[in-house]
């Protein structure tokens, strides 16, 4: 007879006046019976207490991840976290969930792995921004063993579509005839591939447009193009209204169309397209890759060329001097290239320059404009050595340093400062070489921690390359031997509220090393705790009744939890006037005059007949 633990546990649940019977309705059980009811039971308090193990002695490092600038479409390179048994027994097998969510991706290298102490796996995270601008995680965590460890990413969605040009002259064009096309290129400006998912091209009649970039994967320097045409059925002028914008992948450029519809070309008609150059962002000290304007014969008979002049934009634009590249003559409809341009910023910002091209006496004035930007991404932005026992040095850790952009860019300087305190390494040095090729990646600086006293030490150092700061922060705790303690919640749950009225209570809770606290967006509207503080303020916009889940996180397994259910109450409207009450005694007596009353009516009634009114 072999009894499970999933027996036991289903005997444990039976009601004794049911299961007994059926156990002794046939006799008395083998001898065998209870000494394997007795190892069952010890196996169940065994997996119970291994069990607890899993649940703690991991650390998780680092818990911040910063993936820097990031373009529309692509993905981040891969950052890693690690997860250490920082036991003196093997831990597994992890059961490991991502718990991230859309714009953030991950892995889960470390599910099935079993840890012996001291060792070390590792899950990848990235980012892919769906949106321009910074963007913060919010409730995104590691999920070990059924254990959630908050996390922090921050990322920002960067362009990186150049779009140009974005004006288009149509000049003069025979009414109902539809113009040659002028073109409209997609330039992926980043290191990686960039997926067009979306586009709006911005056109509309008498204007339309051809295209072949939707679908289309764009390696790094890649372009796909539009095609615009005008087509013009009234006499007159015609532009796309302000505001027009062409948009691909949700990154909107404003773009401007214009032309006229005439009955007839008058001779020699030429054409200079287009009159504005727009290179986006290129880093400092690269060099853009060329764009040019072109001369077209829009008249029905070949046009001599006689001049062209031209002067460069000056300051950061380069080329541009208009010679005559297009021949003595240009046949009726025929193209050429008039002036090549490229941008090379040496500081950061917008730059503007303009050029006036000039052919056969007829001015045609030209803007050229850029951004400067870095170009180039660090990380990570926190480095977390972990417990490192005092007196010894941790394994070195580095910061890299990314070229996110789709050209070659010089590294002209790098410096840097040691973070001080008892973390080594780290002055920033052109390790790198001259120059960094598009998605190429160097180690930039290397630190390492060597505490000299317990307990959680942190300093930073700002590293600086091509005149862009990246302030790195770097942490570890110093252990004498003492066992890592994961954190518990000591404060009383906090009390309840009303709507309108200023909150203020601190959640407080013991472990190693600074906490972080989370509330995973379960408190009432109008009240944050602050992860570093454990502050919770606010003034609560809305009454109700709402579970609260609180936790506090280092980094220790299991993190400190707190869940209970906070009343806000609403505020009260107005000012009351107070109304004086009987009190309980009144009442009473009031009750005992109405109902003796009533009982002497009735009496009365059925006593002496008098009939009812």
């Amino acid at each position: 007879m072999q009894i499970s633990l999933t027996s036991v546990l289903s005997l444990a649940r039976l009601h004794p006046r049911k299961s007994m019977p059926s156990i002794t309705r046939f006799g008395h059980p083998p001898r065998s019976f209870w000494p394997q009811v007795a190892t069952a039971v010890a196996a169940l308090l065994l997996s119970g207490a291994a069990c607890a193990d899993m649940a703690g002695g991991l650390l998780v490092s680092p818990t911040s991840l910063n993936f820097g600038s990031v373009a529309l479409g692509a993905t981040s390179a891969s950052q890693q976290v690690t997860v250490t048994n920082t036991t003196s027994a093997p831990i597994g097998p992890l059961s490991v969930g991502s718990g991230v969510s859309a714009p953030w991706g991950s892995g889960t290298g470390c599910s099935g792995v079993t840890l012996a102490a001291g060792t070390s796996c590792s899950s990848t995270y990235t980012f892919t921004p769906t949106a321009l601008g910074p963007q913060v995680s919010s409730g995104e965590g590691i999920t070990i063993n059924g254990v959630k460890v908050p996390m922090s990413f921050v990322g920002t969605g960067v362009q990186g579509l150049r779009v140009t040009p974005t004006s288009f002259n149509f000049g003069d064009v025979i009414m109902n005839t539809t113009s040659p096309g002028q073109v409209l290129t997609v330039t992926n400006i980043t290191s990686s591939p960039v997926t067009i998912a979306s586009s709006s091209a911005g056109a509309m009649a008498p204007f339309a447009y051809s295209g072949n970039c939707p679908g289309i994967t764009l390696a790094s320097g890649a372009s796909c193009t539009y095609t615009y045409t005008f087509l013009p059925t009234t006499l007159g002028a015609r532009a796309t209204p302000a505001g027009t914008e062409f948009v691909v992948n949700g990154q909107a450029t404003p773009i401007s169309l214009q032309g006229t519809g005439v009955a007839s070309i008058p001779p020699g008609a030429l054409l200079i397209t287009p009159s504005e150059l727009n290179f986006g962002d290129v880093p400092i000290g690269a060099t853009s890759a060329p764009q040019s304007t072109t001369l077209t014969n829009i008249s029905g008979l070949t046009v001599p060329i006689s001049f062209i002049s031209g002067a460069l934009p000056g300051g950061e634009f380069g080329g541009g001097t208009a010679t005559n590249n297009c021949g003595p003559a240009l046949a009726a409809g025929a193209s050429c290239v008039l002036s090549t341009y490229t941008f090379s910023p040496t500081s950061a910002g917008a730059q503007t320059g303009s050029v006036t091209e000039t052919v056969n006496s007829f001015g045609h004035p030209l803007v050229v404009k850029g951004n400067g930007v870095s170009g180039l991404n660090i990380t990570p932005s926190i480095i977390d050595f972990g417990p490192i026992p005092v007196g010894a040095t941790s394994a070195p850790q580095s910061t890299t340093l990314t070229n996110i952009s789709g050209l070659t860019v010089p590294i002209s300087f790098i410096s840097g400062a040691l973070p001080g305190g008892e973390f080594g390494g780290g002055t920033a040095t052109n390790n790198c070489g001259p120059a960094l090729a598009a998605g190429a990646s160097c180690v930039l600086s290397t630190y390492t921690f060597s505490p000299t006293s317990a307990g959680a030490q942190t300093g930073s150092v700002t590293e600086t390359v091509n005149s862009f700061g990246h302030l790195l922060v770097v942490k570890g705790i110093g252990t004498t031997g003492a066992p890592l303690v994961p954190p518990i919640i000591t404060s009383a749950p906090p009390p309840g509220g009303s709507t309108g009225t200023p909150y203020n209570f601190i959640v407080t809770a013991t472990g190693t090393t600074a906490f972080t606290f989370s509330d995973a967006g379960t408190l009432p509207p109008g009240l944050t705790i602050n992860p570093s503080t454990g502050a919770i303020t606010g003034t609560p916009s809305a009454a109700g009744s709402y579970n609260v889940t609180l936790a506090a996180a280092n980094g220790i397994l299991p993190n400190g939890a707190q869940a209970f259910t906070m009343d806000i109450a609403l505020a009260p409207v107005g000012s009351l006037t107070a109304v004086p009450t009987l009190g309980e005694w009144g009442l009473l007596l009031m009750a005992c005059l109405v109902g003796g009353a009533g009982w002497w009516q009735v009496r009365r009634r059925t006593t002496s007949g008098w009939p009812a009114p």
